[in-house]
């Protein structure tokens, strides 16, 4: 009978999984101008740099090879997708082809434009062509350009997985969170809670955006396949943009008194720290399990990387450090009994 307290202790090992490690990180590009904003296909990391002017560059992982891929971008937001890098100059968006080297305009119209996105075969982008900013987007194959949402409010931000294009939105007086399928054309509102919901990117079914319902920013998420909104990280965080693609969340964090970058995988529940070097780590990008972040712990931006390993490699461990650790509680209370005896 003594023997089922240990037991007990033994079960709550097993449902109760070490934290994660930090992952290794390992410099990408490192030099004395300072760089910003890198976002990776998984074989390139594009980045800007700061030289005469806000220039993109390209790095290519494979042959550790570099190559100037436009000057006088802006320096704001920037997204690529398999071989499609997306970014503005001078108030336009422009497309640039990685394998090709071919820089083109997206869209004709002269209004404004920011913020764009790409993802699949659709770009999207925030334009002012209608007197306030509005979504619009491009499909890159047949060269039709669509309106995403021109209501007469403010939409920004979006993000597209292809075929599913998000924002937040302020018809309602604050900012939420929108979607709009194109295979279907319906707009759906995703979160109108009465608190500000900023930010959003999309991968696949999931969502995610920072939240200010708890009073500081958290991460928030929303499966499209089954309507569920779920708590991502409950902390101070978010505080410079985030990132998903397929199961892994990847953020800026500043639970440390700085900015950091922290993880999290949708599958097993579980985060972890991506890196929490000296200096500052922000603005984070993933591509597959590659991580690639803005770092300052040489005192001026560079380019730093992770690889993020796989959930499964993650269980496998935890499963094998909490199956010892319940062999060896299993055996002292055997071997307990027998002294008794």
């Amino acid at each position: 009978m003594k023997a089922k307290p240990i037991l007990v202790l033994a079960v709550l090992f097993v449902f109760s999984a070490p934290a994660m490690a930090e992952i290794s990180s390992f410099p990408v590009v490192v030099n004395t101008n300072g760089k910003a904003n890198p976002v990776t296909n998984g074989n390139v990391v594009v980045y800007g740099e700061v030289k005469t002017n806000w220039q993109l560059y390209a790095y290519n992982l494979a042959d550790s090879t570099g190559a100037l891929v436009s000057e006088n971008a802006g320096n704001e937001r920037i997204s690529i997708y398999d071989d499609t890098l997306v970014y503005c100059k001078q108030n336009r968006v422009y497309g640039y082809n990685l394998y090709g080297g071919t820089e083109y305009r997206i869209s004709a119209e002269e209004s404004s434009q920011y913020s764009p996105r790409v993802g699949g075969e659709t770009v999207v982008w925030v334009d002012g062509r209608n007197g306030n900013w509005d979504i619009y987007s491009l499909d890159i194959t047949s060269g039709i350009e669509s309106a995403v949402s021109v209501d007469f409010s403010t939409q920004t931000n979006p993000d597209t997985n292809g075929k599913v294009v998000v924002w937040y939105d302020d018809r309602n007086g604050n900012w939420d969170i929108y979607s709009y399928d194109a295979s279907t054309g319906v707009e759906l509102q995703i979160c109108g809670d009465s608190a500000m919901q900023i930010s959003p990117v999309i991968s696949g079914d999931i969502v995610v955006w920072r939240d200010s319902r708890n009073g500081d920013y958290e991460i928030r998420g929303y499966n499209l396949a089954d309507g569920e909104e779920f708590s991502i990280s409950g902390t101070t965080a978010d505080w410079h943009p985030h990132a998903i693609d397929g199961n892994i969340v990847v953020w800026t964090d500043t639970r440390n008194g700085n900015d950091d970058i922290y993880g999290y995988d949708l599958l097993s529940g579980t985060e972890f720290p991506i890196c929490t070097a000296a200096g500052n780590q922000m603005n984070p990008d993933i591509s597959g399990n590659l991580v690639v972040w803005e770092d300052y712990r040489n005192g001026v931006g560079d380019i730093y990387g992770a690889i993020v390993p796989e959930p499964s490699t993650w269980t496998l461990l935890t499963i094998g450090v909490l199956a010892v650790l319940v062999i060896f509680i299993v055996r002292d209370q055997m071997l307990h009994s027998r002294r008794k005896r």
